[in-house]
């Protein structure tokens, strides 16, 4: 099982992943071919649940913060452009 993430799109993907006993003896394999697409990490199967939640959604609870940081920033007075490159840059 595995579960990258969007970011994947720009070579910056976070891949939990967990292996039965059959595929451990790829694990190098696995991990270069996951590591060709950013980083990645084998956990225990009982916690892919939880990396779903942190790697994949992760990325929405972060989209959110920078919308949260762009709307702040027009409210103190900077234009809508200057504000979303200031946030997303940060």
């Amino acid at each position: 099982i595995a579960m990258p993430n969007t970011a994947v799109t720009v070579g910056e993907s976070m891949t939990c992943f967990c292996l039965n006993t059959e595929a451990e003896k790829q694990v190098r394999t696995i991990e270069s071919i996951f590591n060709s697409l950013g980083k990645s990490m084998q956990v225990k199967e009982e916690l892919m649940q939880a990396a779903t939640v942190i790697c994949a959604s992760g990325v929405a609870f972060w989209m959110r913060f920078i919308r949260a940081t762009m709307q702040g920033a027009v409210q103190l007075g900077f234009e809508s452009e200057e504000a979303r490159y200031i946030a997303a840059q940060t």
